[in-house]
């Protein structure tokens, strides 16, 4: 009896612990394709920063301007956070950037607006490293080329509107030890204020919570009769919250998609079919529901929305199929065994 008990904790901890592994890979794996490198820190907009015409869409000739102060020297990168009305948007802007008091503007680039995937989202404008920047004032300003009614962006109402980027010599940081402790602690202070990387964080680690859930009640583990109960007679309560909240997360919070968070809205899905053993009707229904509903969020120009909503269309039509085979698979192969017979 005890090898037994002994056999199943051995083997949910090696679940517990592959889990935990591969949510903090896929965590630090976002992160760093996030942000360029390990070697650029992130400052964010101050509170003597300025920024004008905020919230208001850009159209032809008009001008969002600014002015900041750089914290460090290496300055590289201003990522700004854009408005894009949830379209895409076929713009052109012209980005400036001067020493404050120089008549002349050190950077003028141009960059197109249907680059700009993600509403309320950062995109980075780069430029030739400034060596000596730090305590030095820059001006800014943003105008658009084409902009027109129902086809501009705007910079987000949304605090920061912007951040910078100062991307610092590895050689400085391999070589100076005080360089390098204070550099991390400004990277990490930055990932923790940033309000993309929380919910990010409760997608990667959904899995692990509703692994917790599943298996807390049968590991044997001495948590309290209470506890113990709670849990054995709320699972499938606790699980259905859990996969609501990891479709929310998916659909309203998250900037940007990556593969592994569909993976995790796949995994959410099959979860769902095994507590409430739904056969592949259930998946089909589920499709037709969303493919109704398509049509209404994109004629409001909601194409971010529409475009989360078909991949779990085409998620559950796949899962559904999966299923409808699986279930005859068993009848094809007796069926073929008489036949041989």
């Amino acid at each position: 009896m005890k090898s037994l008990h002994f056999f199943r904790w051995k083997f949910l901890l090696k679940g517990f612990l592959l889990l935990v592994l591969l949510a903090y890979t896929l965590y630090m794996v976002f992160i760093r394709n996030t942000y360029e490198s390990f070697s650029t820190l992130n400052v964010d907009q101050q509170p003597r920063d300025k920024i004008a015409s905020i919230g208001k869409p850009l159209y032809k000739n008009q001008k969002v301007t600014g002015q900041f102060t750089a914290k460090e020297n290496y300055l590289g990168i201003i990522d700004f956070r854009f408005n894009t009305f949830n379209r895409i948007n076929n713009d052109q802007l012209v980005f400036r950037l001067k020493e404050k008091n120089n008549p002349t503007w050190q950077v003028v680039n141009k960059y197109k607006t249907d680059q700009f995937q993600w509403n309320d989202a950062y995109f980075p404008f780069g430029f030739p490293v400034i060596n000596n920047s730090k305590g030095k004032v820059y001006d800014f300003s943003i105008e658009s080329l084409n902009g027109r009614k129902g086809n501009a962006v705007a910079i987000s109402t949304t605090r920061p509107q912007f951040f910078t980027q100062y991307v610092f010599p590895l050689r400085e940081l391999v070589h100076q030890p005080k360089a390098l402790i204070y550099f991390l602690i400004k990277k990490v202070q930055f990932i923790l204020n940033e309000k993309v990387f929380l919910p990010i964080a409760f997608l990667y680690f959904l899995p692990l919570i509703i692994y917790i859930e599943l298996t807390v009640d049968i590991s044997g583990f001495r948590l309290g009769r209470k506890i113990y109960s709670f849990f054995k007679e709320n699972r499938k309560f606790l699980i259905t919250i859990s996969s609501i909240i990891g479709f929310f997360v998916y659909l309203f919070l998250i900037d940007r998609v990556t593969g592994s968070i569909l993976f995790i809205q796949l995994f959410l899905w099959l979860t769902l079919i095994y507590v409430y053993k739904f056969d592949s009707r259930k998946s089909f229904l589920l499709a037709l529901c969303l493919l109704i509903t398509l049509p209404v969020f994109i004629l409001v120009n909601q194409l971010i929305l529409a475009d989360r909503i078909a991949y779990i269309i085409y998620m559950t039509i796949f899962v559904g199929i999966i299923q409808e085979v699986w279930h005859y698979l068993p009848l094809k192969v007796y069926l073929k065994r008489i036949h041989e017979k």
